[in-house]
């Protein structure tokens, strides 16, 4: 492949992979003093189609300019498109401007490496996503969803997902009453975006998905890709008003998102807990709070696993299992918000960074921590100030560290009228990787993104 068509690759894959993300906000949740996103979404973990709840919540209380829904000026909108059956979208448009540039250690040229202009430059224009919803009420207390995105079809994300809810404990008492103790107990079977940490709504959170390694620096983030899914079931259940937990079993697909089989259907497997407590609301609804953890497991170990070698061995390293861990938290005080996670793994894919004919092909890394703080400050109704600080770091299995990287990013949410969202941010971050030429010599990275991001939603 020439270098023009391979800049080329890496520009197109760039703007698509960086700043796609379709989740709700957690930080609506944390001000409501609501351990569950049961209020506005179907799924109780957040993100994906609205309820009514939602939609009342877009149109009164988000937006700058709301729409009043009293006897003299009622609302006519409605997602419901026949009896029990609701339709959603998400549809994310965005201009963004990128660049990346190197500074080599001093002794590289000693070393007999050379290498022109180091900035790496991308700029466009795309519609990045475009899911689209339908969910079925198929009883008081049965749901069934589905979501397809026509835009949306490579390696890195899959355009389709689905699942079937069933609410065991419900306040309609159709299998059994809510109660003071269990506020609400479901399972959940079929494809679906696992329960763990906080979905921070833009992807490219390091305890997301991350950034593509698509500039030249190292991979930097966790497995969380965009629209990343598993399959298998979910059991959810709340108590007192005040604990979420949630237990997983899934088919283990953070390695293979571009399969639609996994080469070994009966192994390995991965379990995902979850488990989170809030205050509620105090102080007149101003303020709240909430801790939590999160552990994703394989239940067996890869390289023990004859059929599926996914790790190629290494001398004298018994962590031969996929491991993540976090810790995660938010406080609410008048307008505002604060968001944390911090995770621990070993053996961490990145399935974003794929060479089919590398030995490795699904990149992975031996140890990887992952932080992420952020701070929104509620200027006024529909607008809102964003700062973040997320920082990654990889080591080796013998301790050397081979990927570093720090990002601060500022911005806004801007929801002037509903089912509008306008964004702008800009971001820097540092960081430091391998060399192409000789993975020995270590990279300074200095990266800048802005961008403007449009979203249409209901």
């Amino acid at each position: 492949m020439s270098s023009s068509k391979v800049t080329l690759f890496l520009i197109t894959a760039l703007l698509l992979v960086i700043v796609k993300n379709a989740y709700s906000l957690p930080r609506f949740a944390l001000r409501g003093g609501e351990v569950t996103c049961n209020g506005c979404h179907l799924d109780p973990t957040g993100g994906r189609i609205r309820t009514q709840g939602g939609d009342n919540f877009a149109m009164n209380r988000l937006a700058m300019w709301s729409v009043h829904t009293d006897s003299t000026h009622p609302s006519r909108f409605s997602a419901n498109i026949g009896e029990g059956i609701r339709l959603g979208v998400d549809l994310r448009s965005q201009y963004l401007y990128f660049s990346d540039y190197q500074t080599f250690p001093s002794n590289y040229a000693t070393l007999g490496h050379t290498r022109a202009d180091t900035t790496v430059r991308a700029n466009g224009a795309l519609e990045m996503a475009l899911p689209i919803y339908i969910s079925a009420q198929l009883s008081q207390a049965v749901q069934a969803f589905v979501k397809v995105d026509p835009i949306t079809s490579d390696e890195t994300s899959n355009s389709w997902e689905g699942y079937a809810i069933v609410h065991v404990v419900h306040p309609s008492g159709e299998f059994f009453a809510s109660g003071s103790t269990i506020t609400d107990a479901y399972l959940k079977a079929g494809a679906f975006f696992p329960a763990f940490g906080i979905r921070f709504d833009d992807h490219t959170v390091y305890t997301r998905g991350g950034n593509a390694s698509l500039s030249g620096f190292g991979p930097a983030g966790l497995f969380w890709q965009p629209d990343y899914k598993d399959e298998g079931f979910e059991l959810g259940l709340e108590l007192f008003d005040h604990a979420f937990i949630t237990a997983d079993f899934l088919n283990g697909n953070e390695g293979e998102q571009s399969n639609i089989f996994k080469q070994d259907p009966f192994g390995p497997h991965a379990i995902s807990i979850r488990g989170v407590v809030n205050t509620g609301p105090l102080m007149d609804r101003l303020l709240s709070a909430e801790i939590g953890g999160s552990l994703y497991l394989h239940t067996v170990e890869h390289l023990s696993n004859g059929q599926v070698n996914i790790f190629p061995p290494i001398p004298g390293d018994s962590l031969a299992r996929t491991m993540l861990a976090g810790i995660h938290g938010g406080l609410h005080i008048g307008p505002l918000s604060i968001l944390a996670e911090a995770d621990f793994g070993h053996f961490i894919y990145h399935t974003l960074v794929r060479n089919p004919s590398s030995p490795n092909p699904s990149h992975y890394t031996d140890t990887a921590h992952a932080l992420a703080i952020e701070t929104a400050w509620d200027v006024t109704k529909g607008l809102t100030a964003i700062v973040r600080f997320d920082n990654y770091n990889e080591e080796n299995a013998d301790g050397t560290k081979t990927n570093i990287k720090t990002r601060f990013m500022v911005g806004a949410q801007w929801f002037p009228v509903r089912f509008l969202e306008i964004r702008p941010e800009f971001r820097i971050a540092r960081g430091t990787a391998p060399a192409p030429e000789d993975p020995t010599l270590l990279n300074d990275h200095t990266e800048t993104t802005t961008l403007l991001q449009t979203h249409i939603f209901f």
